[in-house]
């Protein structure tokens, strides 16, 4: 078959003897060309409508021999595929700057029948494993079309947004491609609007929100997602609350990243973030501010949760130093008091502790007892656990001691804590500083080697993860008991005070950023 001419009545006549014919290579070469010419915008607005009607009864028809083949794997397939990216290649080009062939195509309801054939493609992509290739092209052509059709025109966004949210949205934004992972974000950025992003906050469609910001977390590099989420998302007070109360720690850090953001490139002016998330915000900080009580208690969930109420305050400082829109929250009931309370609630946490050490020290059941009774009286059940209070109290200690007796060369040009700016040291001083001693010298010459000490040492988890090409080689167990064994006791115990060591400093550098965001906080409020 040759291939058409530029005139409008060749390039019919091929399509109407392509849907009797059975399909060949040719074909597709043919297909190429019509695509080529539609590169050219004159030639764009001459192209009928049934040679569009045409197109459509091509792609159908390869839709259903796609079905009726067992999706893939028949002999054939792979042309069909290659017509199918080249039919979407065709749309793709044909409605660029071309609201007439936008118009023309959603009459046709090219949406609909693209979206069944990418939702094939989708699963096609999925169940294939190694010949999954062959489904990407095609597609990701159709989802190309797809933004091509909905620029600038809103009856195509609000058809796509209708025929394909949430689920088949979800599904292509949980791919493995990355460049189909992009070109779904950049349908669905082309068609949100406020009027969508409140729908999104419906609890049928929140998974796709939170879907978007965890890629925000695991793809920072994704553009599109990340305008989704600050041209959108966070000019929603309803989605916003939905979204922070469903997702982790470290997503809610991500959130907040993208907030503060959004506030530094508003220069003074109208952020664009409604007044209902700060005062989500500042209500969260006042519910979650204790969990700083949790830094370096041992948990890692801990730890996460401390972060986050550090992230919140620091988007907290950042609304009420410049922003007249909130400066309300200088009003907000309770969040000067919860801001101030941490640190009241660790002196509290001193004095406690400190009269009541007779008690402490009798026995490890009435220490347990005795947190627990703290924990009670500051109304912090459920939301702080004796071991985190225990563990706050042991830092304090060790903070202390590294202060009173500073190691030998150590300066303030970094601005680390001292005496004079660690606001807790006097308190601590009346605790501790008449004792003879903070804690009592470990005589590590004086302990007899045990062997069963030894052997509890060695213990390894059974669920340790492969390691990676680049990791250190992980050795047998055999080699890693004899390695152990052979360790002294006083060899050991050096090795467990400096992983205590670090994980100390690790503690006091998020404590430290805490304080400094508490003070600015208190001061703008």
């Amino acid at each position: 078959m040759a291939a058409p001419t530029d005139s409008a009545m060749d390039i019919s006549s091929f399509f109407s003897g392509l849907l009797n014919e059975k399909l060949c290579p040719n074909h597709l070469n043919v297909l190429k060309s019509f695509t080529s010419m539609l590169r050219r915008q004159e030639y764009r607005e001459e192209v009928e409508k049934d040679v569009f009607c045409s197109l459509w009864s091509l792609l159908s028809r390869l839709r259903e021999e796609l079905e009726a083949s067992g999706e893939g794997e028949e002999e054939g397939d792979e042309l069909n595929l290659q017509l199918m990216a080249e039919c979407f290649r065709a749309q793709r080009n044909a409605c660029v700057q071309s609201p007439r062939n936008q118009a023309l195509l959603s009459d046709l309801s090219f949406i609909d029948e693209s979206l069944k054939v990418i939702s094939l493609l989708q699963r096609l992509y999925l169940q294939c494993g190694d010949r999954s290739a062959v489904a990407l092209d095609p597609l990701r052509c159709g989802l190309q079309f797809l933004g091509n059709m909905a620029v600038g025109n809103q009856l195509c966004k609000d058809s796509l947004w209708t025929l394909s949210l949430p689920h088949l949205m979800l599904d292509l934004l949980s791919g493995k491609d990355e460049k189909v992972v992009s070109y779904a974000s950049m349908v669905l950025h082309t068609c949100l609007d406020e009027e969508k992003v409140e729908e999104l906050a419906k609890p049928d469609n929140i998974p796709l929100a939170l879907r978007v910001m965890e890629l925000c977390r695991t793809h920072p590099d994704l553009d599109w997602t990340v305008l989704i989420a600050t041209q959108h998302f966070l000019k929603s007070s309803a989605l916003v609350v939905s979204m922070y109360s469903g997702i982790s720690h470290l997503e809610r850090m991500t959130l907040l990243e993208l907030l503060a953001a959004q506030l530094g490139e508003g220069g003074g002016g109208d952020s664009g973030i409604p007044g209902g998330v700060a005062a989500h915000l500042a209500s969260s900080f006042q519910t979650g501010c204790r969990a700083v009580l949790a830094l370096a208690s041992g948990s890692a969930d801990g730890d996460e949760e401390a972060l986050t109420v550090i992230s919140l305050l620091d988007v907290l400082c950042e609304m009420t130093s410049d922003l007249e829109q909130f400066m309300f929250l200088q009003d907000h009931a309770g969040l000067l008091q919860a801001t101030v309370g941490t640190p009241q609630e660790t002196r509290h946490l001193i004095n406690f502790r400190s009269t009541r050490d007779n008690e402490f020290l009798k026995s490890k059941m009435i220490a347990r007892k005795q947190w627990e009774l703290f924990l009670e009286e500051m109304g912090m059940e459920g939301k702080v656990t004796r071991q985190q209070a225990s563990k706050k109290w042991e830092n304090l200690k060790k903070k202390y001691k590294d202060l009173r007796t500073p190691k030998t060369g150590s300066g303030t040009e970094s601005g680390e804590v001292t005496v004079a700016t660690w606001q807790y040291y006097d308190l601590m001083h009346e605790v501790l500083g008449a004792r003879p001693a903070i804690d009592p010298s470990v005589l590590v010459s004086s302990i007899q080697e045990d062997p069963m000490v030894i052997l509890m040492e060695i213990v390894e988890p059974c669920n340790q993860a492969p390691p990676t090409a680049a990791s250190t080689p992980v050795h047998p167990p055999t080699t890693s008991i004899m390695r152990r064994r052979s360790k002294t006791v006083a060899e050991l115990l050096a090795e467990e005070a400096l992983q205590e060591q670090r994980r100390h400093e690790e503690s006091e550098a998020k404590t430290d950023r805490f304080l400094d965001l508490f003070e600015r906080m208190v001061n703008k409020l």
